[in-house]
C-alpha cells in the first residue's frame, strides 16, 4: 500500500511540475507617445514613441521583425504618416528591450 501511494505522489508531482512549467512565450509591451509643438514652424509636431518589450515569461522569446506605423486620427483618420521596420529580437527570460 506504502508503494502505491508514493508512485501516486510521484506521479501527481511530477504531473503539477509539468503544470507549472510555463513553455508557453509571455511578453508584456509598454509603449510611450509624446508630441511637441516646433517653435516657429507653423502646423509641425515633434512626435517621439518609445516601445519597450518585455519578457515576463519562463522560457526565452524570440519576435520576429515587424513593422511600426503611425497614423494621424484627427482630422482625416487613416492616413499613415511614418512606417518603421522592427528589428528581431530574442529576449530570455526578465530581459527587456
Amino acid at each position: 500500500m506504502q508503494t502505491l501511494s508514493t508512485i501516486i505522489a510521484i506521479v501527481a508531482g511530477g504531473i503539477w511540475f509539468y503544470m507549472e512549467r510555463s513553455t508557453k512565450p509571455q511578453i508584456r509591451i509598454e509603449q510611450a507617445a509624446t508630441q511637441r509643438h516646433v517653435s516657429g514652424i507653423k502646423d509641425t509636431w515633434l512626435v517621439a514613441i518609445d516601445v519597450r518589450v518585455t519578457n515576463i515569461g519562463k522560457v526565452k522569446v524570440e519576435l520576429s521583425g515587424g513593422k511600426m506605423v503611425l497614423s494621424q486620427i484627427n482630422p482625416l483618420p487613416g492616413i499613415g504618416l511614418i512606417e518603421t521596420a522592427l528589428r528581431d529580437l530574442v529576449l530570455e527570460p526578465g530581459e527587456s528591450d
